[in-house]
């Protein structure tokens, strides 16, 4: 039974969409079947080439919720921004297009808002390779935490049940005012989730899945290395640098978070006489926050094992992340089966 304690709020849901034209319906499905109904549903087509704004549209035309706008290609992080300046709703929920939720996406994390008074709702995804896993479609047992925003922050640098994403979460309005995700970039929101989380006062973390997050091809996280992938480094330095300011006895947490993408980067570049500005970078930046991470507790246990295997050198570390890659395909390839 839906609980709002006498409120019904409109949550506005963003959708940034590009050239997804085959994940969209599964997308749209979801939402559109949502338990709690009063929503908005924001399509923001980000310069398709496909039929994927063609998809929205008809949506739009079946369910007057669903509200389409169609811009010029400036990333999805652009897209975002104008799905919040576009929207009316009292709350704010992101889904990706190529992604899929569970029919109790909103109601869950609502609920659990209201009943907790906080500002950032939040509930874990599941890995799919496929459109056709419902798995998440009864109610599931869940374990709630209400913690601090600066509780939450630091989670989110530890990478411990609070992710950079801005999708398993619902937001108050007003936190997203005057934050913007940078245009034509990549990993924006590692630029953004902690700046909005810095602004709220509570925060609840629910163990409830429900959120189907599907790995694609085409996924940003399983593409070879570009130059660009170096945004993702700049943007965790500039949290580094906000905490420092900010939240000073977080400082450690966002360096972790800084030499984790640092890792993941030095780990990337196979070819490093291709990138060599970009291998050096990275290197130069496990140097610079190792000792840190490595004497830190509170840092994942690999990452506290990649900063003491980093003492050896290059190869050693290179030798240690081929074999963790090895593994990690393994494992895939189990969960596909």
């Amino acid at each position: 039974m839906f609980m709002t304690k006498g409120a019904n709020p409109l949550v506005s849901i963003i959708i940034p969409a590009y050239n997804i034209e085959a994940y969209l319906p599964a997308c749209l499905d979801s939402i559109v079947n949502q338990t709690y109904p009063n929503l908005e549903i924001m399509v923001i087509d980000d310069g398709s080439t496909d039929s994927t704004l063609e998809v929205a549209k008809a949506y739009a035309k079946r369910d007057k919720r669903v509200r389409v706008f169609h811009k010029e290609n400036g990333g999805q992080g652009d897209a975002r921004n104008v799905g919040y300046e576009k929207s009316t709703g009292d709350l704010i929920a992101y889904v990706d297009g190529d992604d899929y939720v569970s029919k109790y996406y909103i109601e869950s994390m609502l609920n659990t808002m209201l009943e907790n008074d906080a500002d950032i709702s939040t509930c874990q995804y599941k890995l799919v390779y496929t459109s056709n896993d419902h798995s998440l479609e009864s109610k599931q047992k869940a374990k709630i935490e209400l913690i601090s925003g600066e509780d939450a922050l630091k989670r989110l640098f530890y990478q411990t049940g609070v992710t950079t994403a801005p999708w398993g979460k619902l937001f108050k309005r007003e936190l997203i005012a005057g934050i913007k995700f940078p245009k034509e970039k990549k990993y924006e929101d590692l630029a953004t989730l902690y700046k909005i989380i810095a602004k709220a006062n509570k925060v609840t973390i629910s163990t409830e899945k429900l959120l189907y997050y599907m790995q694609s091809e085409n996924s940003t996280m399983r593409r070879g290395f570009t130059p660009r992938r170096m945004d993702g480094l700049h943007f965790a330095e500039e949290a580094v640098d906000f905490v420092k300011a900010q939240f000073p006895n977080l400082e450690k947490a966002a360096i972790n978070r800084a030499f984790t993408e640092a890792v993941y980067i030095f780990e990337e570049i196979v070819t490093p006489r291709k990138f060599k500005t970009e291998y050096d970078l990275a290197w130069a930046t496990i140097k610079q926050y190792r000792s840190i991470v490595k004497s830190d507790k509170e840092s994942k246990k690999n990452m506290r094992a990649y900063a003491r295997v980093s003492y050896l050198g290059k190869q050693a570390l290179r030798t240690a992340l081929d074999a963790k890659e090895r593994y990690g395909k393994l494992s895939a390839r189990r969960l596909q089966k």
